[in-house]
């Protein structure tokens, strides 16, 4: 507390114009035990009221921060609501397991952010209301239950990269791409699987083309080995102006390069673990 309010003195005088701050706990539990999950409650709890009074008291030392890191911390709603309201000047914010509460559904506006990282926080669903500034977005780890509800996006304008990874193997839900990735111009789009089922619905729609007619870059991680290049295919239908796609199976490797749909003869490499197949599309 001594060394925040150092920083928050420093902040009103003046001689301090930026900041960054990263906030990590450490937990040393027994995980899969009733004690050790009770025990990291209890931790997660602990630090989230220690962050709420550093917040609290340092007003100004968050005011400066530009660039935020959270992580093993118990943050509420109104804890996120607060670190955007005070943290004027933030432009990169990183949530890792900060555990709102299930049923969270979290707006989001700012006028400076352009990079934001939400990872296994339980969060229900993420409205990016106003972020005129948003460049990048990702988010890892959702309620599967609830996809369709997933993330909205409102006034992005500059929103280009989008990555989003989920692991969970308990769940037969999928999202349609044409309904959460409305209303962005993305060049860059990452979906990682983890080796878990396709959360993917395979969709052609003029909404999904529209969404992804400024696509120039398709990342698709950790597939399992039963999702073959069919299922990929209506990516490619539906992005005219793709120019690389990369593919990556749980343990095999395919890497595919596509050139821009308005050139003939383009031209689809694959790399399957050693070999190399290449098509002339006329």
């Amino acid at each position: 507390m001594s060394l925040g309010r150092l920083l928050d003195d420093a902040v009103a005088s003046g001689k301090v114009r930026a900041a960054e701050l990263q906030i990590t706990s450490k937990m040393d539990i027994i995980e899969g035990t009733q004690d050790g999950e009770s025990t990291e409650r209890a931790l997660l709890h602990g630090y989230g009221r220690r962050f709420r009074t550093l917040l609290d008291a340092c007003p100004a030392a968050f005011g400066a921060l530009t660039k935020l890191t959270i992580q093993m911390v118990k943050l509420d709603k109104l804890d996120l609501d607060d670190i955007l309201l005070t943290c004027t000047r933030l432009e990169d914010l990183t949530l890792k397991y900060c555990v709102p509460g299930p049923g969270v559904l979290w707006q989001v506006r700012h006028a400076r952010l352009t990079d934001m990282k939400i990872s296994l926080c339980g969060i229900r669903s993420i409205n990016l209301g106003w972020l005129p500034r948003l460049e990048r977005f990702a988010f890892k780890g959702w309620n599967l239950a609830t996809s369709h509800d997933l993330v909205s996006f409102g006034h992005v304008p500059r929103l280009s990269t989008v990555t989003l990874s989920q692991d969970s193997i308990y769940s037969d839900e999928t999202l349609k791409l044409s309904r959460i990735l409305p209303n962005t111009a993305l060049k860059d789009l990452r979906l990682n699987f983890r080796g878990s089922n396709i959360w993917v619905q395979p969709e052609t729609s003029r909404r999904l083309t529209y969404v992804f007619c400024n696509l120039k870059n398709l990342k698709i991680r950790n597939v399992h080995r039963e999702c073959g290049l069919s299922w990929t295919m209506f990516l490619l239908q539906n992005a005219p102006h793709l120019q690389d796609l990369y593919k990556r199976h749980s343990k095999i490797l395919q890497v595919a390069k596509v050139q821009l749909a308005s050139e003939k003869n383009s031209k689809i490499s694959l790399v399957h673990g050693s070999h190399e197949l290449c098509f002339l599309m006329l």
